[in-house]
């Protein structure tokens, strides 16, 4: 039995900090250095972690052997100055170590740092630093290059235990990790030491875990003494609340219904999981509003070891502050702890039975606050998510001090237009008090454009500056819903995982999208714990009920955990996985179940559709396909035995996912036909996957409607134009589906959760978790008011260049367009009798009225919408149409070729301004005439990507913006010159190829990005390319090495009418492998015998290969232009993950029209 504690007032007794590493060297920092430092360890080690920049290159050793030897070469940073995290627990032992470095200096300089943190048995830490007690030595002065002559000139080895060394020095300290050399040029975060509880007054601090202000949930619910019925949220919920008593106006609720004494509720969140630490209390206030119950805590050390704390007793009514000490007396095995260590849940333990609710609030931690990220927070007020056009802008921002002393700050706020211009800047400054939070408010003049703007607000406190980055929606909400039918807009939400506060919030978010249909999660297990109980279906209908009266119907995901009622002892006794996958091996029990469940939707006719289970073919179905097969041909006669109205659909399959399970999807399309209504699929990809899974469902399910059960885009968090990609990838894939008819649509998901789930990285959402609207919350608005009530109809080509969705109605006529490959602002023409409304992606609308039957509207690179009375508009004439193929390199020209065309009815006068030149032409109607123009392409544009001179067009008396767009090519030098070097390092050049909670998203260029340079020999093309990745997998061979960690080229001529495309990939017999998939001579195909490596060194994969021109049918010879896509693909774990591309055609269609152009110099 754990110690009770009731504490209102502590005195800490607290240890010193430990020293920071330090950049170290030679005094000359020209020269190349050997570093060694001893390490004497007096037990096992658990673990090692290092953080490690070299400034330059260098090599690794413990004990005199390279510790990545067999996985990894031991260069570290070769390709960019970074600090990198290193795992080196194998490579220690109890008794005498050392750890050495010999380093090169860089092109910039020299410097050398390391934080090493090893981990004992007992928990004890020992630190290795950086820093004076290392030795140094010059290598130089051996006047010998190379290891081996290196090693025999010191005969104890120099880096092995033993030997004198008294002739080293001490290596000279350049400098903290902040040091001004490398403060802007490398992330130093990682570097600091701020895991133990600082002496130092200054440093001290409340570090706040959570205040409840960001309104927001505790994932989680009871562990004992509950009713078996009870369940999240309607029983157990822990999550904000209003509270105007409160310093920032909230705090947290945590919801109760115990049946027994003693019963426990434990929640979790992962913003305070990621909180890592040394704290030397956890502070919290709390309201027990009459209750006798005990806090305690739930923490894991660095070390993955987990322990609770000591429990502190909460009782009486109203708020009392409450402390926590974090020290031996309230921790088990405190000594053996690896700090830092973070809070894996709260748990909150009633004495007696009963419901009801306990308040608390401003749960932290008193530690060090030396990072100047824990110093000062700045988080949102959220006051509403849609601002009309015009209306005056209130911004509030909670900025909380956590220093022990207040501090005087400065703020500005900017704000910036969707196209990046600052258009508002304002300044405030305030005074912050000790472990406090103050309000800063700002209030703008309103914007008339509808659009999303981003924010930035940056405080400054004279020693830290930190921003906040936001966003804000100016638009006209739907506020209700608009459709009625098929195709249904729907959406996703967590409400079966969120607090009630919040949950009301996130209802009237869906009623100011004016969404149709939600796709609500259902558990077996929680719905009927117990054989016949009701209490479970009522908590979900009340759950439900706000979303009901919201005018919402509802998508039933019976998503998993079917009751333990039906499954038998047996496979309980057998299968120790049973509660994890469950699935019923009992069918009468089964057929029971499923018959209460049928009878509950019918009382509840907004429940229109219902899915069993989620992601059968990939995890959330422990079963084979014959059972999930068995299981849907049992369930689907009960539901319409009793819910007649209902429809069914299959579980939402994931198709081609890296871990599905073969044959599952095929399968249960094929053999269910008469046992689901609809056909149901997930697709988080991009639009031309999205077509791909389209057409591929519809040939395995012909004639049944085909729905997305759920798809959506991430946004990241980081880049604002990701943002836009996302509202992109949202208009287009849902426009895409109501094209095809589908019966509904359900986007992934509402709002961002990553705070939720423990290790989440999530950013599908449509709102922020700062309760802020992203782009892609204005788009599914306007798209919803410009496609509800409409149905599809047969596509119309308006112009070549768009891609263009044609819907109708008994009123308008709307086309939804976008530009096709390589284009994006561009002039059209269309014949029209009726003005055309053209309305962009969030909202904002122009009136085109027609000169002569003639409309003349502007392309934009985002999808936008053009509206007009039915059969109005048709294709028109165009006026300015470029000929031929256009590309030039980067700094060079190109004479390009355009056709003016006069589309209006009589004589007119078309003149094309550029680059300061104005050419003119008169022109009947209908009648053209050739341009021809040099056009400078700009020394900074990207190869693979299109530069956009501006022009302006004058028609007649109209004169309107345009671009003339070039295609931007490789430039390919002779062998010796250096190649311009294709970077793909960022999310726009990513596709991720599987979405699931279990494999990680990409987590930046470490774990997937390259370096692409290329050369030609007037006989080959040579590649030299290294991508950098945090594993290397090459388990497959012959023609699907395209699976492996590998590199795919295509080429063709300029005509595009011979492609090569080629894999060069590792392999298990250690040499590269090449397999030609597409040849000028099919004969041609299969393993090809080119000069080709690679090799692995220290993460970085480089792949060198020669592809003989003469084989590829382009012609070698300088000038020569020709066509290249360039894919990389990411193997972690066996399985095909993700991939990055220079250019298309590779992956999906396999065009030689999408490659890029490149010429030989």
């Amino acid at each position: 039995m754990m110690k009770l504690f009731s504490f209102s007032l502590l005195l800490f007794a607290v240890s010193a900090l430990p020293a920071a590493p330090s950049w170290i060297w030679l005094p000359d920092r020209s020269r190349s250095a050997a570093f060694r430092k001893t390490v004497t360890l007096d037990e096992e080690v658990r673990s090692a972690v290092f953080h490690i920049a070299c400034d330059g290159r260098a090599l690794l050793y413990i004990n005199g052997k390279l510790p990545f030897r067999g996985t990894d070469t031991p260069w570290l940073n070769l390709a960019v100055l970074k600090v990198q995290r290193y795992d080196l627990g194998k490579a220690f032992t109890k008794g005498e170590n050392v750890f050495a470095v010999t380093a090169w200096p860089g092109e910039h300089g020299a410097g050398f740092i390391c934080k090493g943190e090893i981990v004992l048995k007992s928990g004890r830490t020992v630190t290795v630093d950086s820093g004076p007690s290392f030795l140094a030595f010059d290598r130089e002065s051996l006047r010998v290059p190379g290891e081996e002559l290196w090693q025999s000139r010191n005969p104890s080895g120099w880096n092995l235990p033993g030997g004198d060394f008294s002739h080293w020095k001490p290596a000279k300290v350049l400098g903290p990790a902040e040091h001004p050399s490398y403060r802007d040029r490398v992330d130093t975060a990682p570097l600091r030491r701020d895991d133990c509880f600082s002496a130092a007054p200054e440093k001290q601090g409340r570090l706040m875990l959570d205040d409840f202000s960001d309104i927001s949930s505790w994932l989680g619910g009871p562990r004992r003494g509950h009713a078996p019925a009870a369940t999240r949220p309607v029983h157990f919920s822990f999550g904000s609340v209003p509270a105007p008593e409160r310093d920032d106006g909230f705090c947290g609720e945590l919801r109760f219904a115990f049946r027994e004494k003693n019963g426990v509720a434990a929640f979790i969140k992962n913003a305070v999981y990621q909180t890592w630490s040394r704290p030397a209390a956890i502070t919290f206030a709390a309201d027990p509003a009459g209750r006798d119950g005990a806090l305690s805590f739930e923490f894991e050390d660095k070390a993955g070891k987990r322990f609770r704390t000591a429990e502190l007793a909460v009782s009486g009514s109203g708020w009392k502050n409450y402390t926590l000490p974090f020290d031996r007396t309230t921790v088990p095995e405190f000594d053996r702890l690896a700090f830092p260590v973070a809070m894996r849940s709260l748990q909150f333990r009633l004495r007696e039975p009963g419901n009801g609710v306990i308040r608390l609030d401003d749960i932290a931690y008193l530690a060090d606050v030396s990072n100047p990220r824990k110093q000062l927070e700045i988080r949102s007020e959220y006051r509403q998510l849609a601002h009309a056009p015009g209306e005056r802008v209130r911004l509030g921002f909670r900025v909380r001090n956590a220093l022990a002393r207040s501090v005087e700050c400065r703020f500005e706020l900017r704000v910036f237009s969707p196209e990046g211009e600052l258009l508002r800047r304002q300044r405030a400054s305030a005074e912050i008090g000790a472990a406090s939070v103050q309000m800063i408010r700002f209030d703008l003049d309103g914007f008339s454009r509808i659009a999303p703007y981003r924010i930035e607000l940056a405080a400054d406190n004279g020693s830290v500056r930190n921003t906040f980055q936001g966003w804000l929606g100016v638009f006209r909400p739907n506020g209700r819903r608009l459709n009625h039918g098929p195709m249904y807009f729907g959406i996703e939400d967590q409400e079966f995982h969120t607090a009630p506060y919040e949950a009301g919030l996130h209802v009237e978010w869906m009623k100011l999208l004016g969404v149709d249909l939600l796709r609500g999660i259902f558990m077996g297990g929680a719905a009927q714990y117990e054989r016949g109980a009701q209490t479970g279906l009522e908590a979900f209908a009340k759950l439900w009920r706000p979303h009901f009266d919201a005018g919402l119907e509802l998508l039933l995901d019976y998503a998993a955990d079917v009751p333990p009622w039906t499954i038998s002892d047996a496979k309980k006794k057998n299968d120790p996985n049973w509660h994890r996958n469950r699935m019923s091996d009992l069918p009468e029990m089964l057929a029971e179940h499923i018959a209460d469940v049928a009878k509950f939707i019918a009382v509840h006719p907004q429940i229109r559709y219902f899915e069993w289970l989620n992601e059968p073919d990939l995890g959330g179905f422990g079963g084979t396909a014959d059972e999930y097969i068995a299981s849907l041909k049992l369930v689907y006669p009960i539901l319409k035995q009793y819910a007649p109205q209902l429809k069914v659909t299959t579980g939402g399959m994931v198709v081609t996912h890296p871990y599905g399970k073969p044959g599952f999807t095929r399968r249960v399309y094929r053999e269910c036909a008469d046992f689901y209504d609809v056909a149901a699929f997930h697709c988080h990809d991009d639009i031309e996957t999205y077509k791909r899974y389209q057409a591929e469902i519809e040939k395995l399910a012909p004639g049944k409607p085909v729905a997305n059960t759920e798809a959506g885009s991430r946004s990241y968090q980081s880049a604002p134009e990701l943002f836009f990609i996302q509202a992109a990838v949202l208009v287009k894939k849902i426009a895409y589906a109501k094209s095809r008819g589908s019966e509904f649509y359900i986007w992934f998901m509402l709002q961002d959760y990553w705070d939720k789930y423990v290790n989440a990285d999530d950013s599908f959402g449509l709102v922020t978790v700062d309760n802020q609207p992203k782009p892609s919350f204005l788009a599914y608005n306007e798209l919803i008011r410009r496609l509800a009530g409409l149905a599809p109809a047969p596509a119309a080509e308006l112009d070549p260049r768009l891609e263009t969705l044609r819907f109708t109605g008994k009123e308008r006529e709307v086309f939804v367009c976008w530009p096709r490959q390589d284009s994006g602002n561009f002039l059209f023409a269309l014949r029209s009798g009726a003005d055309v409304v053209r309305t962009d992606i969030f909202g904002s609308s122009e009136t085109i009225r027609p000169r002569n039957g003639i409309a003349m509207l502007t392309s934009s690179a985002l999808p936008f919408y053009l509206s007009a009375p039915p059969g109005a508009v048709s294709p028109g004439i165009q006026p300015l149409t470029p000929r031929g193929r256009r590309s030039g390199i980067p700094g060079g020209s190109c004479r390009c070729r355009f056709t003016l065309t006069n589309p209006l009815p009589e004589t007119a006068c078309l003149e094309l301004a550029v680059n300061g030149r104005k050419l003119a032409r008169r022109l009947e109607p209908g009648a053209s005439a050739d341009l021809e123009l040099p056009l400078i392409i700009p020394a900074d544009a990207l190869p693979g990507t299109v530069a956009k001179i501006p022009a302006r067009l004058r028609l007649g008396e109209t004169e309107q913006p345009a671009e003339l767009e070039i295609a931007v090519a490789l430039p390919v030098p002779p062998a010796g010159t250096p190649p311009h070097p294709l970077r793909l390092d960022s999310a726009a050049q990513l596709t991720e190829l599987a979405f699931d909670p279990v494999t990680p998203r990409w987590s930046g260029p470490d774990d997937l990005s390259a370096t692409i340079r290329i050369n030609h020999d007037m006989k080959n093309l040579l590649f030299d390319i290294e991508v950098r990745d945090q594993e290397h997998c090459t388990p497959f061979d012959g023609d699907r090495i395209w699976k492996n960690d590998s590199i795919q080229v295509a080429l063709s001529p300029e005509d595009g009418k011979q492609v090569t495309e080629l894999t060069v990939s590792g392999s298990t017999r250690d040499r590269a492998a090449v397999w030609r998939h597409r040849a000028p001579d099919a004969a041609q195909k299969g393993s090809w015998p080119i000069q080709a490596e690679v090799v692995r060194d220290s993460g970085v994969t480089r792949y060198r290969f020669a592809v003989p021109l003469a084989e590829t049918g382009i012609p070698a010879h300088s000038g020569t232009r020709f066509r290249l896509s360039l894919l990389v693909n990411d193997n972690d774990g066996g399985k095909r993950l993700r991939l990055m591309e220079f250019s298309r055609g590779i992956e999906n269609d396999k065009s030689p029209e999408l490659f890029g152009r490149a010429r030989l110099l």
